[in-house]
């Protein structure tokens, strides 16, 4: 275990040397710069250069990831678990599914303190997705095979039930979602189409029979996965980041909510069964069996609800930014015209 991972104490050639000790070999980590990457609401990150004392084979370049040095947003994302559940996905998980990630260097939590520390892999020229510009029909293709990779190894495992970390459920999410939608609508209150009002009003009209339905076909979810959490290499070519999310829940979901709220409304309609059908065909060749067709587009169309759940909870739960206003509007846009084109709630009869 490193010795001090608080975020305040800042990143220390001392506490790098520590975490690459078994690559580093003879060399030892004499210096570093770093410089803040990533849009992260939680979590800080930031792409690290190290100076070694001599030649190695040791990166020259990683990215951090560590708490958020703001004492009570720490407290509020250890009582949810994030860090914790992050670190264990590259630890445990990673290993093991066939989604592409970062290498990882070093996966350390507290649990005293609550704290973390990831070192990452540096995929630089890869950039981050940009969920306000929404992505071509070739990334989104790509984004759907990676989340097969995901999904397949671990479809219908018990093994995975058995992980405590791994979250279940969505706690609280009945009782404190309608005060949300109602702070939302005051919050955005100008910004806001009818599309978006209808949509919301729908939601949280069936929000408990969306929650009390479960799919017989469970598997690991990201649960977060939209453009912003996806780096794009050459040949658009995918690594996916940010698992402080992932949950046991339906793999449809995943893709439901990167299609609408990574593709404008249009480009989704235009290719949405296309790219869904992709995914299923993808799962079967990884060896999914007794999923049809016709369920994975039900679970699909009810997976885009968590869209909604995401564009109204996340926004008035998160750090509140520029960038994140027009980022959350711009979700619920899109997922609410989902889930009306979907007849989302008609999928949840």
């Amino acid at each position: 275990m490193l010795k001090n991972l608080d975020p305040t104490a800042g990143l220390t050639a001392d506490l790098l040397d520590e975490a690459l000790t078994g690559v580093r070999g003879d060399a030892r980590v004499v210096g570093l710069s770093s410089v803040a990457v990533g849009t992260g609401q939680v979590a800080v990150s930031a792409r690290l250069a190290i100076e070694y004392d001599r030649p190695t084979a040791a990166p020259r370049h990683l990215i951090a990831k560590f708490a958020d040095p703001d004492p009570e947003r720490r407290r509020q994302v250890r009582r949810e678990g994030a860090y914790e559940r992050e670190v264990r996905f590259y630890r445990e998980l990673a290993p093991r599914v066939r989604v592409r990630t970062p290498n990882v260097y070093a996966a350390e939590f507290s649990s005293e303190t609550g704290d973390f520390l990831l070192l990452l892999e540096d995929l630089t020229p890869a950039r981050q997705g940009d969920q306000l510009a929404g992505c071509t029909a070739e990334v989104a293709a790509t984004a759907m095979d990676e989340i097969a990779g995901l999904h397949a190894p671990c479809w219908g495992e018990d093994r995975w039930r058995e992980l405590s970390w791994l979250r279940r459920d969505r706690p609280g999410i009945t009782q404190v979602t309608p005060r949300l939608w109602a702070s939302f609508q005051q919050r955005y209150a100008e910004l806001l189409s009818d599309e978006i009002l209808c949509a919301g009003e729908l939601f949280v009209e069936h929000l408990e029979s969306w929650l009390s339905w479960e799919s017989g076909h469970r598997t690991v979810v990201h649960r977060d996965f939209r453009l912003d959490n996806v780096l794009i290499g050459p040949q658009d070519s995918m690594a996916v980041v940010d698992w402080q999310t992932c949950a046991i829940g339906s793999g449809p979901e995943d893709v439901a909510y990167f299609l609408g709220s990574g593709l404008p409304a249009e480009l989704r309609h235009q290719l949405e069964e296309d790219l869904v059908r992709r995914y299923h065909d993808r799962i079967l060749e990884l060896g999914v069996r007794g999923y049809s067709w016709a369920e994975c587009w039900r679970d699909y169309r009810r997976g885009a609800w968590h869209g909604m759940l995401m564009s109204i909870n996340a926004a008035m739960l998160a750090r509140r930014t520029d960038r994140g206003d027009r980022m959350f509007l711009a979700m619920a846009q899109r997922h609410a015209r989902q889930v009306v084109e979907l007849n989302s709630a008609g999928a949840l009869s």
